[in-house]
């Protein structure tokens, strides 16, 4: 079993809750909402800042942002009865590749570190998601960010970790490849994949303890071969509250049938039913 974290539609109750510190509202309403069923929550640092080339820094610098992350966090605690993890701050090459390295031998793997040690040093009492960063598309560079990790002894202290250069990867191959390389080097640990596409999930569902998404806001094989094919709809985002819901489920019910994932915690014949229900109105 693998724990998906998400942000659902908010009606659809979800034990697995994914916040983005740049929309903590919206996050905070689908808590208040199905406050009964979450079993845990990961506050995200809104690294989608850096699709943005110009952009080096998260807003205000380093010490601002990780301190209103801890803000959040504290925050969250008090609205939520499940875990809270945080991600601590991370520089990803995906988006734009070596935009955010200040010196060949300085790049986002060193600067990301840096946080980390900043984080855990300044903030012991957060229960911190530890990101593990790379360069784009290369899978054996996360060897040199563990080693990092385990030169300041964080592989000692923390049990979670995230693998955070895989956000935008395309080729199923190096996702996959990176997962079984992490899940080797930190062995005994649980790992987290960020943002994983769907394809990829039987090939590393084994090696994971959790992974998260928010690509269900496009249609994927439930919802195109039932709604958007018979009704000839265009394959785009979806438009509406019924098209969130029904997005939403089809991808929970693509994952498990199509791609037999077995993600923990959830009711699949509710689910399906309520699946059913929607295409009936």
């Amino acid at each position: 079993m693998v724990l998906f974290f998400t942000l659902p539609p908010k009606d659809i109750p979800w034990p697995y809750v994914l916040c983005n510190a740049r929309n903590i509202n919206k996050c905070i309403n689908y808590i208040h909402n199905n406050i009964n069923n979450i079993r845990a929550i990961i506050l995200d640092s809104g690294i989608e800042v850096f699709r943005d080339p110009n952009i080096k820094n998260y807003p205000g610098g380093r010490e601002y942002w990780i301190n209103r992350l801890v803000n959040l966090y504290k925050k969250l605690q008090l609205v939520s009865k499940g875990q809270v993890f945080v991600t601590c701050p991370d520089y990803c090459d995906d988006y734009n590749p070596r935009s955010l390295w200040v010196s060949e031998d300085f790049t986002n793997i060193e600067r990301t570190v840096e946080n980390i040690l900043y984080c855990v040093d300044n903030y012991p009492e957060v229960n911190w998601l530890i990101p593990i960063q790379g360069h784009n598309s290369s899978p054996n560079s996360i060897i040199s960010s563990i080693a990092l990790l385990q030169e300041f002894g964080i592989t000692k202290k923390y049990d979670y970790y995230g693998l955070a250069n895989l956000c935008v990867e395309r080729k199923k191959d190096i996702l996959i490849e990176t997962v079984k390389l992490a899940s080797r080097l930190l062995k005994g640990k649980r790992i987290h994949v960020f943002g994983p596409k769907l394809p990829s999930l039987p090939g590393i569902q084994k090696y994971i303890y959790s992974f998260d998404s928010t690509a269900w806001t496009r249609p994927s094989y439930f919802a195109i071969k039932y709604y958007i094919e018979p009704n000839k709809k265009p394959i785009r985002s979806c438009w509406n509250t019924f098209e969130r819901k029904l997005y939403f489920l089809s991808w929970i019910l693509t994952a498990i049938y199509k791609y037999n994932i077995m993600i923990d915690g959830i009711n699949v014949k509710k689910y399906l039913e309520l699946f059913l229900s929607l295409l009936a109105q």
